[in-house]
């Protein structure tokens, strides 16, 4: 099919001449200074004010290029910088929403192109058996020849009308059937499967010669079942059945005489339908056995044809309307179709938005649904996604906030579940167990509540390797009156407490009893599953499997329904200038400000004089700091002047990550060891706490983590107390040990007697002590928590990653039923974190709000590609950025800039300053004459020929071997002109070229390999960035060419920076484009081939 794509201008009176544009290139600029075909002649347009990308996969995306009055889809504005897919008939403004005028350019995306019609042939059904003796089932995988639909890969176009004749010409490719023949088993005891849909709907005879007339070609369908998975009720008929690969025919270990022969009987066929039941088929032989026959489940009813043909659409069982004939012996076995039900996802009004709706949410899904995306492109049927809405710059509403949010949460932790169900079956140890349930409920509602228990060795324990609270776990059920029979569900455990450790084997449930270890642990768990219509069996044990931790996007679903009740609920939906901070100026200590430049001074008194003004009016403060502008350092100003001559605030600093919080902790420590030399009173000096956990910490830090200084504070009376009651304890029993001696050597009567006397009081002695023992500790348990509030409580500054600021102790300290709060919250890096990571911490009584990035670094990581299409990576601080830019109040502007950089020698500065930055972004006076002495060139950019990508096939990164090679002499040539005093780090794009560099270096520790995503936020004095992509066949550079990637890439060096490349390859994208114009007209392009010598790179580099 030949397929040719169009943008068609909208509204009345357009010229003929300007009315469309053909998109005959991969990569489109448009504006009103690209080429004539591309260019748009009008005031609302940009010079470059546009690119839209085909890629790989045939979908195009559109990029506002930061034009002055924006691109919008479908009458959203979207976002600088941040390619967006769009699809078929969306419309596309630029400069303007809505075609409202003449000289308004707004277009809808056309596809046309021309199909061949092919007709559909329906041929005879092949059955394979397999009957394995020592087992009761019997399974039959039928292989189908199917036609294939021949149509797009993407989601309905805006504005499209679908039509029975559009349904006709999307029919489905392939059906899957699998026909399980249980014995001895009875119409009441069957457990129904799931995610059915699309197939015969009437009984009618069909040759296999008859065909189809319709638009698709043959494939063939193929399907096989996991025997140990019954799956429960609520069938999907409306997503479409995967076809998966065909596989070899095998032989079957046994003759199929008796299916034959069942098939020449008579068949009974009776079908069964009605409410909450799917298309179904009870087929009854001459033995009166009951066989269950159903579309497959394991190879994925919810996938579409797109995982594998490129193609979407109706199964065409749905036309047949006909029985399969079954090859052998000229005889035939029916199989036969009632109408399937639809699998409605159930609505959720946003005021039912809680923990509870979304945990129910969870349970609710398929087991075998993640075993099917592990090969589908596809969503499952989890949510409606007609209803699922991209972000906005502003709300309408508190309700309408909440449930775009929801949605996006529900996307994102399906792909986190998904993920790490994938990771943990490609691993090879698991974190299986056998449980027993000793306990159930049904409460109201649709959860049942299952009290288990598990045995865990001791090695397991240690290193908290088994189920615990927080987790999403997969429990098979077994089936009472079904021996073989196991329903998977999935779980959420919400208690788990430690039993009894070193159990013996008789005190374990008999169940458990052949589980048995020594130093094992009895371990009680609390599951919930969702409630089923099913009868448990008790008397069996129940494998239960660690699937995936979820509490943190729990707590994020929790701060969602929450933020009602938070003091900035109004400041998020609907931002506004009033909320920001704007003024400049305030009264802060000369001292304190010593150490920063002009602009820092400036917002260190501005946020001053901000945080500590009187009233709980709200106050918002933005500061945009570009890559070496000190932001941590100006943060550490605005801390110190807020508490400067004031012991009693709190102020809650948080990040996105460990790294982050604790080079704040670790310059914080600094500030305090300064207050210690100056003789600062005791009661003035900076008390820090870092929350989180110990082993994620960094070494320095560790000495301010809470545990620690609780540890400091009752260690030594708790060791002292402890050491007497085991002291009066050992005396009674060595004093018990000589009696019982006595007693033995004795013969007197009467000693015996008062020996015996004697035994018994020491026996109950003993028992007091341990007993008063066991209290002491519970006591110092109960004590330590009291200490830990009490620390908390008194320290000026609270240090904790985002995921970790809504622990319970942190809410009984500072929430809303504490008497305490915190006077202020300041947010680094908030641009790495998504909005509902922010809103984690905006759930405290405070009124003042500290956000600080860099909208042009990279964002938060979203797992998602659905949920990233709708912008949910966009940060809290971005929207309000976006709200802010443009607005001024007072004659200032509403967003704190920091543009002096004491980081990046000129030479390395000058392309991002002018390109992302307005050329607003200077090197600091004198910086260039501290690194004169240097002795290598600040920049250069290396056109690395004659070295292509490669890509293994095992994953998605790339690697460039050739080029790995030139890096790592590249390296090595650097150390040898600068010694060993000098750091030196290589970036890359790619995990697997940061892999194949790491392995040529021979893990030098002098030389730190790191990936562009895992080095943002650090800087060192040489930089080499290696940028992979070479030689691809299509032009294609994946997310090399993603703005934000490039910024940071290019941003992490002091004195001198090395790019190396395909710069043919790379100048298909248009900020590459730019930075190899800007090097060549600087002239400091290198070509160079792979495997160049290090005398030659010497030359190259040395100035």
């Amino acid at each position: 099919m030949e397929v040719s794509w169009r943008l068609v201008r909208c509204g009345k009176n357009v010229p003929k001449a300007k009315s469309v544009i053909l998109l005959e290139d991969r990569e489109v600029v448009i504006g009103r200074n690209v080429a004539q075909k591309y260019r748009v002649d009008n005031a609302n347009v940009s010079r470059n004010h546009a690119r839209l990308k085909l890629d790989a996969e045939g979908r195009w995306s559109i990029e506002d290029l930061r034009s002055h009055n924006g691109v919008f889809v479908n009458g959203e504005k979207i976002p600088a910088l941040r390619p967006l897919v769009i699809l078929e008939n969306d419309l596309i403004g630029l400069g303007r929403p809505a075609p409202t005028g003449d000289d308004v350019y707004v277009f809808r995306l056309v596809k046309s192109g021309k199909d061949s019609k092919v007709s559909a042939r329906v041929e005879p059904l092949a059955v394979t058996v397999d009957d394995d003796d020592d087992d009761d089932d019997v399974q039959i995988t039928a292989v189908i020849n199917l036609p294939a639909a021949s149509t797009s890969h993407s989601r309905p176009p805006a504005g499209s009308v679908r039509n029975a004749e559009c349904e006709q010409a999307r029919l489905r490719a392939g059906a899957s059937l699998t026909a399980k023949l249980t014995k001895r088993t009875t119409e009441r005891n069957l457990v129904r499967s799931s995610f059915t849909n699309g197939t015969v709907s009437q009984i009618q005879e069909l040759s296999p010669q008859a065909s189809i007339p319709c638009k698709q070609e043959p494939l063939v369908a193929t399907v096989k079942a996991e025997a140990e998975d019954l799956l429960s009720s609520n069938a999907s008929s409306s997503e479409p059945v995967r076809v998966c690969s065909p596989i070899p025919k095998q032989n079957c270990a046994v003759s199929t005489a008796a299916v034959l022969k069942a098939a020449r009987s008579e068949t009974a066929l009776t079908t069964k339908s009605g409410p909450n039941k799917m298309g179904s088929v009870i087929v009854k032989t001459e033995h009166q056995d009951t066989v269950w026959v159903s579309t497959d489940d394991s190879c994925g009813s919810h996938s579409s044809l797109e995982t594998c043909s490129g193609i979407g659409a109706p199964s065409p069982m749905q036309a047949l309307n006909t029985s399969v004939p079954l090859q052998g012996a000229g005889n035939q076995f029916s199989v036969v179709k009632t109408e399937p039900q639809t699998y409605e996802v159930p609505p959720v009004s946003a005021s039912k938005i809680n923990m509870n709706t979304f945990i129910n949410f969870l349970l609710s899904w398929k087991v075998q649904w993640l075993k099917e995306q592990m090969n589908a492109a596809t969503l499952p049927p989890i949510l409606d996604m007609e209803k699922v809405r991209a972000k906005r710059n502003m709300y309408s509403s508190m309700d309408e906030y909440k449930m775009i949010h929801y949605h996006f949460l529900c996307l994102e932790i399906w792909e986190d579940v998904f993920k790490k169900w994938r990771d943990y079956f490609s691993r090879t140890k698991h974190l299986t167990f056998q449980s027993v349930i000793t306990h159930h409920e049904c409460p109201l509602g649709d959860v049942m509540i299952l009290s288990c228990v598990v045995v865990v060795g001791s090695e397991a324990e240690q290193k908290s390797e088994y189920p615990m609270e927080g987790h999403l776990v997969r429990l098979d059920l077994r089936i009472r009156d079904q021996d073989k029979a196991a329903l998977p569900v999935l779980g959420f455990i919400t208690k788990n407490k430690l039993q009894s450790k070193n159990v013996s084997r008789s005190s374990l449930p008999h169940l458990l009893q052949p589980l048995h270890a020594p130093k094992c642990v009895l371990i009680s768990l609390t599951v919930y599953v969702k409630a089923r219509d099913i009868t448990l069996n008790f008397n069996k044990v129940h494998r239960m499997t660690v699937v995936s931790k979820i509490t943190p996007t729990l707590r994020q679903m929790e701060a969602v329904a929450d933020l009602e009740q938070s003091p900035y609920g109004q400041v998020v939906v609907r931002p506004n200038a009033h909320y920001f901070w704007h003024r400049t100026g305030g009264a802060v200590s000369k001292d304190l400000l010593l150490n920063y430049n002009s602009q820092q001074q400036e917002v260190v008194s501005s946020a001053v004089h901000a945080m500590n003004m009187p009233g709980s009016d709200i106050r918002v403060i933005i500061l945009h700091g570009p890559p070496g502008t000190g932001k941590t350092h100006t943060l550490i100003g605005i801390v110190m002047g807020c508490l400067f001559g004031s012991s009693h605030r709190s102020i809650l600093i948080v990040a996105p990550s460990n790294a982050a919080v604790d080079e704040i902790g670790r310059r914080l420590l600094a500030q305090r060891a300064v207050q210690s030399s100056q003789k600062v009173p005791g009661g003035q000096v900076l008390k820090l706490v870092r929350v989180g956990q110990d082993k994620m910490i960094h070494p320095e830090v560790r000495g301010i983590v809470l545990e620690e200084l609780v540890k400091k504070n009752i260690q030594s009376e708790k060791r002292d107390r402890l050491q007497d009651y085991d002291r009066e304890i050992e005396s009674r029993r060595k004093r018990l040990a000589r009696l019982r001696r006595d007693m033995t050597k004795s013969g007197d009567v009467k000693l015996l007697h008062r020996l015996e006397f004697e035994t018994k009081h020491l026996e109950a002695d003993i028992l007091r002590l341990s007993e008063e023992k066991r209290k002491c500790l519970q006591g110092f348990s109960r004590q330590s928590y009291e200490m830990k509030l009490k620390i908390l409580r008194k320290a000026n500054v609270v240090l904790s990653t985002l995921n970790s600021c809504r622990s319970r102790l942190l809410e009984e300290a500072f929430g809303r039923a504490s008497p305490q709060c915190f006077s202020s919250v300041i947010v680094d890096e908030a641009t790495q974190c998504t909005e509902v990571e922010t809103l984690l911490c905006l759930q405290y009584r405070t009124s003042r709000l500290v956000l600080i990035g860099d909208p042009l670094q990279l964002p938060a990581t979203v797992l998602s590609r659905h949920a990233v299409q709708l912008n949910f990576q966009e940060s809290l601080f971005e929207r309000f950025y976006k709200c802010l830019e443009n607005e001024k109040k007072g004659g200032a502007q509403a967003v704190f800039m920091l543009t002096d950089q004491r980081r990046m020698h000129s030479e390395i500065c000058s392309f991002p300053s002018r390109y992302f930055y307005d050329g607003k972004l200077q090197p600091v006076a004198g910086l260039d004459a501290s690194y004169a002495s240097f002795p290598l060139n600040p920049y250069l950019v290396f056109n690395v020929l004659g070295s292509p990508e490669m890509n293994d096939g095992s994953s998605t990164s790339m690697a460039n071997h050739g080029e790995a090679e030139f890096v790592v002499r590249l390296c090595h040539t650097v150390r040898k002109v600068v010694g060993p005093g000098t750091s030196i780090c290589v970036i890359t794009f790619y995990r697997a070229q940061k892999t194949t560099i790491s392995e040529l270096l021979q893990r030098d520790s002098s030389f730190e390999v790191n990936t562009v995503d895992g080095f943002q936020g650090q800087e060192r004095d040489v930089v080499v960035l290696s940028c992979v992509r070479a030689s691809h066949p299509l032009g294609y550079i994946g997310f090399v060419a993603d703005a934000r990637r490039l910024n940071v890439s290019i941003t992490r060096a002091r004195k001198a920076l090395f790019i190396c490349g395909h710069l043919d390859t790379l100048e298909d994208s248009l900020e590459w484009s730019a930075l190899i114009k800007d090097a060549r007209n600087r002239d400091r392009v290198r070509n160079v081939s792979a495997d160049c010598s290090s005398r030659e790179l010497g030359q190259f580099i040395a100035k």
